[in-house]
């Protein structure tokens, strides 16, 4: 019978020990639970409760799965051929300039050795007209000067480059890959009209140069 008493007595003292720090075990909970008693301003008073949730616990150490992988190399695929694209087209369009700027001063220089000639050996400024023969694509005339009259033929010719003749042998006007596209050979009084048109082949592609000399042919 007293232990009876004692049990109950001890039953009932856990309860309101449990109900001032605001514990009660009827309670079911799934969390482990820490309840501890705080001193505020020298009173008693329950700490609020923490808890620490069971769980899988977290791999830090964890790599990438297939699909981050798979979706990381297509981007890297795309940039990629997308700086491969504007590199192609930037090597292109130096290509190209590189071509035009050097078949222009090609025919700049093809112009210049027709008027003028080779180091003063010919040129079609010093022909006598009266002795000046032209056909499609050539040109034969004499060179006057103080102390003789040289002969010269100058060609013209389809897909090969200009070239000239003399008492010496047959020459390129220029060593190069600049060839003829086109040349139409006209007089008009005492002008000789030459519409002269070069090119260069570059790879697969080909550039053109067109050009009209005019040349004032001397009667004597």
């Amino acid at each position: 019978m007293l232990d009876a008493i004692n049990e109950k007595m001890k039953t009932m003292y856990n309860f309101k020990i449990l109900q001032k720090h605001g514990r009660d075990k009827t309670r079911p909970s799934t969390n482990i639970i820490w309840s501890n008693c705080c001193k505020v301003e020298g009173h008693a008073q329950s700490c609020p409760e923490r808890s620490l949730k069971t769980g899988p616990a977290r791999n830090h150490n964890a790599g990438f799965t297939l699909s981050e992988v798979l979706v990381a190399a297509a981007l890297s695929s795309l940039v990629m051929a997308m700086f491969l694209a504007l590199l192609v087209k930037s090597l292109g369009l130096w290509r190209d300039g590189m071509a035009r700027l050097q078949l222009s001063e090609h025919s700049h220089i093809t112009r210049e050795r027709v008027l003028h000639g080779i180091n003063g050996q010919f040129g079609l400024r010093h022909a006598n007209r009266a002795q000046v023969i032209y056909s499609a694509s050539q040109i034969t005339f004499s060179e006057i000067s103080t102390t003789a009259t040289n002969n010269f033929t100058l060609f013209l010719n389809k897909g090969q480059a200009a070239a000239y003749s003399d008492s010496a042998g047959q020459h390129r006007l220029l060593h190069s890959r600049t060839f003829v596209e086109q040349v139409s050979i006209t007089n008009s009084g005492n002008f000789l009209n030459i519409d002269l048109t070069l090119a260069m082949t570059n790879g697969w592609k080909k550039y053109t140069q067109p050009q009209q000399i005019r040349v004032y042919l001397l009667n004597e």
